[in-house]
């Protein structure tokens, strides 16, 4: 499976455009991102005829594994859990033994436990994730699944753990060019470190955050104005709470 360099840094939209507007040759040659970003783009109509027309067609074993996984997470995303499910499962029974494709199938396991609440299943799932990705010696790879064991450690407790899991998925995100993925890990272990008593001035790191944060990562910004609303409050400033989820509740 060959992965398109600007999926691999988070450019979504250009990945969509270039190959949807490009010759069929260089389409074929990267379905897999595609896919991919068309799901995280949310246009997942578009996502799932191109995976139904090409990606199944593919040579390429990996390729079909990784759409599947892509459509998975984005209709997971839009809580539309039983289609979601329908292709990690297939997933878990066509992916073969090839340490990529496993990964694809270990890391789907790992969204929709996480998302539905099964918080320890998906740590499980996120270890068997990491290992598959080490040997599949693939760096995006080992970048996700780094993220996702990361997040699952601290969930459960294992909170300096998961910091330090953290920087090392940030620092892999770096290393693939993912500016956008690098920056919201980064709000991600400020946030749990605010959140778990780390951080010395929470209110301070937080306001610096919420300031810097803007339209580009609406997930990110709404959850930094979460925590600071939530500290505020314990420091009782309730108005500059209140401001604070105005702002946050059209995110």
């Amino acid at each position: 499976m060959l992965m398109h360099p600007k999926f691999q840094a988070g450019q979504y939209r250009a990945v969509a455009d270039d190959l949807l507007e490009g010759p069929a040759k260089e389409r074929r040659k990267y379905i897999a991102s595609l896919v991919g970003a068309l799901s995280f783009l949310g246009r997942l109509e578009e996502a799932t005829t191109i995976y139904e027309l090409e990606a199944t067609r593919t040579k390429d074993q990996v390729d079909p594994v990784a759409a599947r996984f892509f459509l998975g997470v984005g209709l997971t995303r839009r809580s539309e859990y039983a289609r979601a499910q329908k292709f990690f499962e297939e997933n878990k029974a066509r992916a073969g033994k090839a340490p990529l494709a496993r990964f694809f199938v270990h890391q789907g396991e790992v969204f929709f436990h996480f998302y539905t609440g099964k918080l320890a299943l998906s740590l499980k799932a996120a270890e068997l994730s990491r290992k598959a990705a080490i040997l599949a010696e693939d760096l995006f790879a080992r970048t996700l699944a780094t993220d996702s064991l990361g997040h699952g450690q601290v969930r459960l407790g294992q909170i300096n753990q998961g910091l330090v899991t953290l920087a090392e998925a940030q620092r892999l995100a770096k290393r693939i060019g993912n500016k956008s993925m690098a920056a919201a890990i980064e709000i991600s272990r400020d946030l749990y470190a605010c959140e778990y008593g780390i951080e010395a001035d929470p209110v301070g790191r937080l306001t610096s955050l919420w300031e810097a944060s803007g339209p580009e990562n609406n997930y990110s910004q709404a959850n930094v104005g979460l925590e600071l609303a939530r500290q505020l409050t314990l420091h009782g400033k309730f108005l500059k709470a209140q401001s604070i989820l105005e702002t946050v509740a059209p995110l």
